[in-house]
């Protein structure tokens, strides 16, 4: 089963997370950020570029359309708004009601875990559009991560 996606950023300043969203609807979602795991700069080693914890889909989809750079990030997506949680593992995930998750860590290494098998493809026919180097599915049987965590 196909769980997420994996696949190699730029290491630069740039629209990364428009890049990555840029076919699907983000909209729908609550985007919580998940502080303690997250350095990303509004340019490099500027502010940060997520002032809060929760986005709303409008104003993370508009937040997004702006430069920045990712350090390392973890990123769950809710289709409503409810008690937020820092999920550790994938059976977490799954037994969730977080819809998106994803990490981004050295600045170039990127994972997308989605429910949706929808939302899986328009993420890797993105990254495919984008030129995403080592751009794999994540199924069950290569999944190596123990814990959804970036640090």
């Amino acid at each position: 089963m196909v769980r997420g996606i994996s696949f190699e950023i730029p290491q630069k300043a740039t629209y990364t997370l428009w890049d990555i969203f840029g076919t699907v609807d983000t909209e729908p979602f609550y985007w919580y950020v998940v502080q303690e795991q997250t350095e990303t700069w509004n340019k490099p080693f500027g502010e940060d570029f997520f002032n809060k914890e929760i986005y709303p889909g409008d104003e993370f989809s508009k937040a997004i359309q702006e430069k920045h750079f990712i350090v390392f990030l973890k990123l769950q997506a809710y289709s409503c708004v409810q008690n937020f949680q820092n999920i550790s593992t994938y059976e977490d995930f799954k037994q969730s009601d977080c819809q998106i998750l994803v990490l981004v860590y050295d600045c170039s290494f990127a994972e997308v875990y989605a429910k949706n098998k929808v939302v899986l493809q328009a993420v890797h026919q993105r990254a495919t559009q984008m030129r995403y180097k080592n751009l794999t599915y994540i199924t069950d049987q290569n999944d190596a991560r123990t814990k959804m965590d970036i640090r």
